[in-house]
């Protein structure tokens, strides 16, 4: 947002009593002036911060060049934190001078875009995440998408509710419709849809989707053209699946905790560099799918959900495998193929529950990990990746530490220049209840 530094010598920050009343107006007072004409509430003399009168001139007409519209300052605050586009619809407007002043004691210098902030968080027309009260009618659903490709062709309020119908809506109340372009903003209490199908619609926005009841378990977002997902309200308690891929998703990254009996997140087929989410995942996860991405180091900052059963990986641009925080032993399936992992040697322990380490169709020259593998691990994978007859000897360390594997581990070599057949290497993983395929 663009800062707005004028007028800073004098205002003054401070509680009343301080205040020479006589020569100083409470900017509470003009806020809530100015957005009575949009029928938004803004509680009087809730915030102490002041104005000095001689800097103020009300009228209809702009006093002079030096002089700026505070309705215009005001509302490009407003408009920039709610994301509105509310205009002053009055020609009498409060006008304030951008002239350097220089009084002849500097009050106190501050930032006048951060006391607006201030007084309208204040009079409750804004939190730090957004509006508290949206200006006009409420809503709760709030997408942009091509929808004339939604049902039978989504235009107006019936059809709107026709589509909701269609897959599955059981009773629909909608106390606002808004369709203006591709961007459709209503107010809505539905019952009956299980699965919310935006799948190849064009979706670009999703800004809101809520007034679904606990019938909704599945939400359909892919095959769109979604750069950032990151709802400003929560998305349906009810939640199990939420398919996102095949987008084109830099960072995922909501800022608003996704639902605490998530099962499934789909974000392959994206364009994400960097997996590091700041708000921790549902710990009811167990399905993560990365595929087809371009990551290049996985290392979340924050732990990965206590639940969680599959990671995959695959069709990345992953050389190192190496995450500082320990994956949850919940996990059950790694999977790390076609990527461009050259040395596999996570510094970490992986999970104890491990069944299967998918590696194959990488760039592997030795698999001489420090660390000794999970023994419950039955899959193995290893195949098409560079190992030569020098990379068998190689790895015999990892594979005279490991821990015979407490059932049979099948451990896949084809597609290596070399054959693992008559090695010691192979020698050595028979005796540690493994099974070669070559």
């Amino acid at each position: 947002m663009k800062k707005i530094n004028i007028i800073s010598e004098a205002i003054y920050k401070g509680q009343i009593k301080q205040v020479n009343q006589g020569s100083f107006v409470n900017l509470t007072n003009i806020v809530n002036d100015i957005f009575t004409c949009f029928g938004i509430p803004c509680c009087e003399n809730k915030a102490d911060f002041f104005i000095r009168k001689t800097y103020l001139l009300r009228g209809r007409k702009k006093p002079g060049p030096n002089w700026r519209s505070l309705n215009k300052l005001i509302l490009d605050v407003y408009n920039c934190c709610a994301n509105t586009t509310l205009c002053s619809s009055t020609q009498e407007q409060w006008w304030i001078t951008t002239d350097v002043i220089r009084p002849k004691q500097t009050i106190e210098t501050i930032n006048f875009t951060n006391i607006i902030i201030k007084v309208l968080t204040c009079c409750e027309l804004l939190d730090c995440c957004g509006p508290v009260v949206p200006p006009g009618p409420p809503y709760n659903f709030d997408i942009t998408a091509d929808w004339r490709l939604v049902g039978s062709g989504v235009t107006d309020q019936i059809t709107f509710e026709n589509w909701l119908t269609s897959i599955g809506a059981t009773s629909i109340v909608v106390n606002y419709f808004n369709l203006t372009g591709n961007r459709l903003k209503a107010d809505i209490t539905v019952a009956g849809v299980v699965t919310l199908n935006l799948a190849s619609k064009n979706v670009t926005l999703v800004e809101k989707i809520g007034g679904f009841n606990s019938s909704l378990k599945q939400i359909r977002l892919n095959n769109n053209q979604i750069v950032t997902f990151s709802p400003s309200i929560a998305l349906p308690s009810s939640l199990t699946h939420l398919r996102l891929d095949s987008n084109q998703i830099v960072t995922f990254n909501p800022l608003v905790a996704l639902p605490s009996g998530l099962l499934v997140i789909l974000l392959n087929s994206n364009n994400i560099i960097t997996f590091n989410p700041t708000i921790a995942l549902p710990n009811s996860l167990t399905f993560l799918n990365l595929t087809n991405n371009n990551i290049t180091t996985f290392n979340p900052t924050i732990a990965l959900p206590s639940n969680l059963q599959t990671l995959n990986l695959d069709n990345n641009n992953i050389v190192t495998f190496n995450p500082s925080i320990a994956l949850p032993n919940s996990v059950k399936y790694l999977y790390l193929i076609n990527n461009q992992i050259i040395t596999f040697n996570p510094t970490i322990a992986l999970p104890t529950n491990l069944l299967e380490l998918r590696l194959e169709n990488n760039d592997i020259v030795t698999f001489n990990p420090s660390i000794i593998l999970p023994t419950s691990l039955i899959n193995l994978n290893l195949s098409s990746n560079q190992m030569t007859t020098a990379g068998f000897t190689s790895s015999e360390p990892w594979a005279n530490a490991q821990t015979a594997f407490s059932s049979t581990c099948t451990t896949f070599f084809p597609g290596n220049p070399n054959l693992i057949t008559g090695t010691n290497l192979e020698t050595i993983l028979l005796t540690k209840n493994c099974t070669i395929i070559p």
